[in-house]
């Protein structure tokens, strides 16, 4: 545009020949300052009339013609600095070349990204050189020290980044050249406030921004901001003489093209020209030149130039870049040592006492944005309601009392939005629907088919309310382990139903179990077989079964569906027409934007056709399409493939985006997800990925692929996981390569960790652990070649090191089912190892079989862990009639652990013998002094008091636990007592005894005791799990209370029951009676104290919770039968008969059905005397 035509558009035609005497173009106007304005005369109203008409044409020219519009941007010459290309050095001048490339080919996002980069590298390359400098001097400030440890302290952010720039151009020592480098890129920041653009355009996501016009303006004021950098620093970068050096020659390192194959381990120095410092170890090259040494913080390794980035002490791994690349790995041991050395030496004079938390990235910018990220995966804006499917369904719950239904529909048709749709804990789009409770378990063929899985997760999903929040308790949970599973199923739901009836007030209560087709037919007990029958279940009680149709379905799902006994079902295909409906009015709403999706004009209606057609009728191509429409201004569907294949071009959309630097690490995301055998934190995601910390990148990438996944949110954090079975396997089929390259790297990473020392329970470490507990399942899925690898007894020890260190140090219920992940492998491992004679000590095998159970006890499985000391037991009585057990003490342990489990499964017969054994054994042993710790035999001592307690043989428990805390008291005297712990559990045990035959004084004594043992243990930190406290805490308020010391019980009982329920909610609680116990407790002292409304509502709630514990045995059908006993005793109080009759009924039952040889008779008869007794009572009323 000339320049008359452009100042008469805007009414300054007056000003015409001032311009064209000053020979001004429009293209130099933006080169104008304020001061050149007013030498010509030009006001200031005028000015800013100018200025803002050049915006405004800047902004016309960018968007002039949106499909080549980064074209334009990458070719305007007055945008670019070229002679940078060749004269800057090599990773500035290859960066910014890179970014006019991407540009050029279209490759926008990916330009976006490079931007980022760029301005990282400009604030970093000079930081490095001058803390290279710093590093290599002879002796340095206390200032200069403080630089150095900036750099290792904590991962740093690029306000960090910028934060130690600042600090470096304040110290006298730093060459002029750096500085005045330094100086300008923090001054872009500011102006340009660089950190806080990047947090806000990181999580947009390629995609939301293409056809974005703003995101094409602030991509040319980025372009603009940077080439005014490098004008104003040309001449000190083309100062900047970067090249490498090895043995044989010297070579410079400049420009983009510079054709020098990086050497892996040569030196990289920088010459800094005009340079008259004479700093040590520097060698003088020129006259005017100063060679220095960059390393250990810019260095080359596999053929290409690394920049460190940051040091996890708390790892002991040293990070580090290569940008050219885009490629993040962990420094070699000879740097990782050299950076602890720096790190070490700096840190010894003053501790700077991190805290994990400042590692994690967690800061409230990143924060915000995950949590912003995650809304959108969660949310489907887009959901469309399929009526006809809600209003079928409800007709058959409304015409049935009960049952069973079952709904098949098409692949990708919405099945399982459908079934979220309906779940109040997922979609819950159904808010009319006020008379039932809906809940959803949603089933996989990676993780949530298997019975653990399904058993463990329903008790989760089903105590909630519809915010999440755990109200229900006392249910017992779902076993795997009874014989009739149908009829436990059904007992399981039914009491929910009730529970969801008295607590949310819905009179019905809707199960659903979404994609049956999901499960495999290789497993010997499937959720198939917990499917029950109508009959069993209770009025207002239903389930409903989604899967594929029949037509989609394997020989066994469709044999296992004609099993299940259905009160309606019905099939919907993709060709139906109330599919068609829904799928209009989705395109009418969501694609051409119309107030009223029922009418489209003659184009819009062809258009909807040809899109029905290449999404095959089904809604999860539909919505992929319409990301694609959404993306792109000038979408040509003609283009776009039709069906499965919309995969891959939506993926391929993503990299024409990226580029394919930066489209590598979606693509590793994606199959991250995709093939994990459990939903992910983002944490985790981001250690797979070879990041160790989740960063800004990382959420852009999940923002562009958020179609793919869904999220479910868990006391971990939130939990990410594929959306769909068909996305799953068109990764594995289409990226295998990529999965065995990303398992193998993951296989390096573990090899890595041998010798290492973590404190394994910092959620730091959660990458290493998913890990390390899958690659076995990693390897077998995949079938890696160097499988061999791994049957390695070195790592089978590195598993169990990991296992135990976690059984010590944390007591949070996923790693507790961690560990049982980490023992199996290593059962596996060795005993593959000894059937190829490769491991000859069975005794080892024997070890972790007794490690896992005692893991299994930890998560109340007692049955599971028997089954594995009955394992431990077997080898080792083998090896002891070969004479090949080399100490007779660990077949002491097996009995003892044996015998501890049958203890809690109320087996106290078994439990004893066991425990006789155990003590047998160390007796012996202690008497020709070969027993190692006499702890030991304390222990077991104390164990077997427990259960002769139990069985009403006091004064025996006595003489068991006076030698026990005897030989502790002793221990400790002696500096030798392992766990101050221990001694308490003794003297707990000894008050319990006490307890049973009524000597209260001498009871409270000893609980006091074992009570403040364990808050000094907690206040030094020596008492992981304060758990211990809560148990000490409820009896010592029971001996309270059987003192008539209500006031002192009741104070004991709240801060029991408190930290109980505290330690459930966090998932610390191993033993999840104790709430049962201290709820009984402070239940009595109410009743005691005669408040019977306050005694009732903590007998109930311990009620309800024992019935769900008590899946784990007989374990808590006496603690029932008490606490239903106490309750019935406060409803005949109170005249409520009725519910007096209930709760003795409920003993009867139990007695009944525990009875073995007659042994509960008696009881028997007394209670149906009294439900006799409570009825005749009744009639009176």
């Amino acid at each position: 545009m000339k320049i008359e035509k452009f100042l008469r558009n805007i009414d300054l035609e007056k000003y015409i020949d001032i311009f064209k005497e000053e020979e001004i173009e429009v293209t130099d106007l933006e080169k104008l300052k304020e001061e050149d304005y007013k030498e010509m005369g030009v006001k200031r109203g005028p000015m800013r009339r100018i200025l803002e008409a050049v915006k405004n044409l800047r902004d016309e020219q960018i968007t002039e013609k949106d499909s080549v519009w980064y074209i334009n941007l990458s070719e305007r010459k007055e945008l670019w600095l070229e002679d940078a290309f060749n004269e800057f050095p090599l990773i500035i001048a290859h960066e910014y070349w890179r970014l006019k490339d991407l540009l050029r080919n279209g490759k926008t996002y990916g330009a976006f990204f490079q931007v980022k980069d760029l301005f990282e590298i400009l604030i970093k390359f000079p930081v490095l050189i001058a803390a290279s400098d710093i590093y290599n001097k002879k002796e340095r400030s206390s200032q200069e020290n403080k630089i150095l440890m900036s750099l290792l302290e904590k991962p740093l952010s690029l306000g960090d980044w910028e934060k130690l720039a600042r600090t470096i151009i304040e110290l006298d020592t730093v060459d002029l050249i750096i500085k005045e480098i330094l100086k300008d890129i923090i001054d872009v920041f500011s102006k340009n406030n660089i950190v806080q653009w990047r947090n806000n355009q990181i999580g947009h996501g390629a995609l939301s921004f293409d056809a974005d016009k703003e995101f094409q303006k602030d991509l040319y004021s980025k372009i603009e901001v940077l080439k005014s950098h490098f004008e104003r620093c040309y001449s000190n970068y083309c100062k900047i003489n970067l090249y490498q050096s090895t043995n044989s020659n010297k070579v410079i390192l400049r420009g983009k093209d510079s054709n020098t194959e990086i050497i892996s381990n040569s030196d990289i120095f920088v010459i800094l020209e005009e340079n008259d410092k004479k700093l040590y170890p520097y060698i003088l090259e020129k006259e005017n030149g100063l060679k220095k040494k960059l390393y250990p913080y810019i260095l080359t390794k596999e053929n290409g130039i690394y920049f460190f980035d940051t040091f996890y002490f708390y790892k002991n791994i040293t990070s580090i870049l290569n940008y050219v690349e885009g490629k993040k790995a962990n420094a070699d041991s000879n740097i990782n040592e050299l950076i602890k050395a720096i790190y070490t030496e700096l840190d010894r004079d003053n501790k700077y006492g991190i805290d994990y938390e400042e590692f994690s990235l967690d800061c409230e910018t990143y924060s915000a944005i995950e949590a912003d990220i995650i809304d959108k995966l969660e949310e489907i804006d887009d959901f469309q309601r399929p009526d006809y499917i809600k209003d079928w369904l409800l007709s058959i719950i409304n015409a049935n009392s009960k049952g069973i239904i079952l709904i098949q529909m098409e692949r990708g048709t919405g099945k399982t939005t459908f079934s979220r749709a309906l779940d109040e804990l997922s979609l819950n789009k159904f808010k009319d629907i006020k008379d039932i409770s809906i809940r959803g378990y949603y089933i996989n063929d990676s993780y949530s088919y298997r019975v653990e899985s399904f058993t463990e997760k329903l008790s989760d999903l089903l105590r909630q309310n519809s915010s999440g929040e755990n109200i229900i308790r006392g249910i017992s949970p779902l076993s795997v382990s009874v014989v009739d599973t149908k009829k436990e199923f059904a007992r399981f739901i039914n009491e929910y139903a009730r529970a969801h009836n008295k607590y949310f007030g819905k009179e019905k209560f809707l199960l659903i179990l979404d994609g049956l087709d999901e499960i495999p037919s290789n497993s010997d007990v499937s959720i198939f077989d917990f499917i029950p029958s109508e009959d069993i279940l209770d009025d207002n009680v239903y389930v409903l079964c989604t899967c594929r149709t029949d037509n989609e379905l394997t020989e066994y799902t469709k044999n296992c569906l004609n099993s299940i006994k259905t009160i309606a079902s019905i099939s919907y295909n993709r060709e139906n027409k109330y599919n068609n409906e829904i799928l209009m009015q989705y395109i009418g709403r969501n694609i051409f934007q119309l107030e009223n999706v029922y009418q489209f004009n003659e184009k819009q209606k062809q258009l909807a056709d040809i899109l029905l057609n290449k999404c095959e009728r089904r809604f999860l191509y539909l919505k992929a399409i319409k990301e694609l429409i959404k993306c792109d201004g000038n979408f040509n569907i003609d283009e776009v493939p039709k069906g499965k294949e919309l995969f891959q071009y939506y993926l391929n959309k993503l990299q024409s985006m990226y580029g394919k630097k930066y489209f590598s690490t979606v693509i590793k995301m994606l199959v991250s997800i995709a093939t994990a055998f459990e939903p992910l934190t983002f944490r985790e995601i981001s250690y797979l990925l070879g990041e160790n910390r989740p960063t800004f990148k990382l959420l852009a990438h999940l923002t562009d692929l958020r179609i793919f996944f869904k999220v479910d949110r868990s006391y971990r954090g939130n939990l990410i996981t594929i959306s769909h079975d068909e996305w799953k396997k068109a990764v594995i089929h289409n990226y295998n390569e990529e999965i065995v390259k990303l398992i193998e790297q993951w296989w390096n990473n573990i090899k890595e960790l041998e010798g290492m020392q973590f404190e394994w329970f910092h959620k730091e470490y959660d990458g290493e652990l998913y890990i390390l507990s899958n690659i076995i399942d990693y390897y077998n899925s995949f079938k890696i070649d160097n499988a061999k690898e791994i049957c390695n007894n070195d790592f089978a020890n590195l598993f169990i090191d990991i296992a135990n260190y976690l059984g010590s140090n944390s007591v949070i219920e996923y790693h507790r089912k961690i560990r049982i992940k980490l023992y199996s492998e290593a059962i596996f491992i060795k005993k593959e190892l000894i059937r190829k004679n490769n491991l000859q000590d069975e005794n080892e095998v024997a070890e972790v079989y007794i490690n896992r159970g005692m893991a299994y006890r930890s998560l109340m499985k007692s049955n599971y862990a028997i089954m594995d000391y009955n394992e431990a037991i077997k080898i080792r009585h083998s090896l002891l009639k070969e004479d090949k057990l080399s100490d007779k003490n660990d077949l002491a342990i097996a009995y003892e652990r044996r015998g501890e489990d049958y203890r809690i499964l109320t087996q106290y017969k078994k439990a004893i013998e066991d425990f006789d054994k155990s003590i047998e054994i160390r007796r012996n042993l202690n008497s020709i002094n070969q027993l190692k710790d006499v702890d030991e035999l304390a222990n077991v001592l104390k164990n077997r008091a427990l259960a002769l307690r139990l069985i009403g043989e006091n004064e025996k428990a006595f003489k068991d636990l006076e030698v026990s805390i005897s030989i502790r008291r002793k221990l400790k005297e002696e500096g030798n007592l392992k766990d101050e712990n221990y001694l308490a559990s003794s003297i707990m045990n000894r008050g319990a005894t006490y307890l049973n035959v009524q000597k209260y004084d001498e009871a409270i004594r000893d609980y006091k005791e074992a009570t403040e043992i364990r808050r000094k243990l907690i206040e030094y930190g020596k008492l992981k799990d304060t758990s211990y406290l809560a148990s000490s805490l409820m009896n010592l308020a029971c001996a309270y209370y059987s003192a008539g010391k209500y006031d002192e019980a009741l104070i004991h009982c709240n801060e029991a029951v408190e930290l109980s329920k505290k330690l459930d909610m966090e998932g610390k609680l191993q033993f999840k009676d104790y709430i049962t116990q201290a709820l009984v407790h402070r239940g009595n002292v109410y009743n005691g104290k005669q408040n019977y409304d306050k005694a009732v509502e903590d007998y109930s709630e311990a009620i309800i919770l024992m019935r769900e514990l008590i899946k784990g045995g007989t374990v808590l059908h006496n603690s029932l039968i008490n606490a239903l006993k106490k309750r019935l005793e406060i409803y005949k109080i109170q005249k409520k008969y009725y519910r007096a009759i209930e709760d003795c009924k409920e003993i009867v039952e139990i007695l009944e059905n525990t009875t073995v040889n007659g042994e509960n008779d008696f009881k028997l008869k007394e209670f149906l005397k009294l439900e006799e007794e409570l009825l005749a009572d009744s009639n009176m009323f």
